[in-house]
């Protein structure tokens, strides 16, 4: 009886073994495959580098398998050679513009007016103030506007540049409040801003403060 069940437990043994050898084999198959995977994905990634795949962004341009070392050095000399170049160009082009001056009268060109304005002192580098009578206080008036001479005196203003002052042209008017510029009549005072005698008060407490005033005035723009 013990005999026996030594027999049926060794034919159970046996039967392990041939289980286990079976499943070596399908092992050593598969793992034969994911050998030959790997080579294939391992050439796969040589193939990509040498083709500019996107794993070269993860290299230095040293090592860089398309360049040689000869190729390397031509490439800095080229890049060193535009630089040059780039840097010549843009002193040539400094040295020109500060060589540009007014022309000698000898040089211009007959018929060709050469202009002679020579900017006063006091307004080479000065600070300029623009304004907007209507829209810079409530009232759109001199009188509100005269209150802050000493404010701007402070802020360190040296030019108060008015908008047009002059009066509006109705005929063709633009909107309810028309355009500064459509002008009908340059020697006189906008009456929505006040009079002529209330501009020429904030003239004199500009010139108090040391300030100049100058006209925003131009000739081709009038009212129908």
């Amino acid at each position: 009886m013990e005999a026996r069940r030594w027999k049926v437990e060794a034919g159970r043994w046996k039967e392990e073994g041939r289980r286990w050898r079976v499943e070596g084999r399908r092992k050593k198959v598969e793992g034969g495959s994911w050998k030959v995977e790997g080579r294939r994905k391992l050439e796969g990634g040589r193939k990509k580098v040498e083709g500019g795949g996107n794993n070269l962004k993860y290299r230095s341009r040293r090592d860089h398998p398309l360049l040689t070392g000869a190729q390397r050095r031509q490439k800095t000399k080229l890049m060193k050679l535009q630089n040059l170049i780039i840097s010549l160009v843009g002193l040539a082009l400094l040295l020109g513009v500060q060589a540009c001056g007014p022309a000698p009268d000898d040089d211009v060109p007959a018929g060709v007016v050469v202009s002679t304005v020579e900017h006063p002192e006091w307004s080479i580098n000065a600070n300029i103030y623009e304004v907007n009578t209507r829209q810079y206080t409530a009232e759109g008036t001199f009188e509100a506007f005269e209150e802050h001479l000493d404010r701007l005196a402070d802020m360190g203003v040296d030019i108060l540049w008015f908008m047009p002052i002059q009066p509006i042209g109705e005929e063709e008017r633009k909107g309810t409040l028309g355009s500064y510029y459509s002008i009908a009549d340059y020697t006189a005072a906008n009456p929505e801003f006040g009079t002529l005698e209330d501009f020429k008060r904030i003239v004199d407490g500009a010139h108090d403060r040391g300030m100049y005033v100058i006209l925003d005035w131009v000739a081709n723009h009038t009212a129908w």
